[in-house]
């Protein structure tokens, strides 16, 4: 059996008009490299977004049966949902 995954997916949103940011922060349990479910985790979390690049990913290594790594997206939002900061 695989180890359980978690990687810790922090999401740095831009809005088209190039001023507004946001940043969000979520764990899934699914793989993210090269983007892969990265949108589809945003959009769970209510968050419509675009891939644009990733800018950095840790491996931090397995504990206790979970293999953990911590990951930042840049990503483009048509709408920042309020509360984002």
């Amino acid at each position: 059996m695989l180890p359980r995954r978690e990687t810790t997916l922090h999401l740095l949103l831009t809005h088209p008009d190039g001023v507004r940011v946001a940043r969000h922060t979520l764990t899934v349990d699914t793989r993210t490299y090269y983007g892969a479910n990265v949108t589809e985790a945003a959009h769970a979390a209510g968050l419509p977004v675009r891939l644009l690049r990733r800018l950095s990913f840790t491996p931090l290594g397995e504990e206790g049966g979970v293999v953990r790594a911590e990951t930042v997206w840049h990503v483009h939002a048509d709408a920042l949902p309020s509360g984002l900061v």
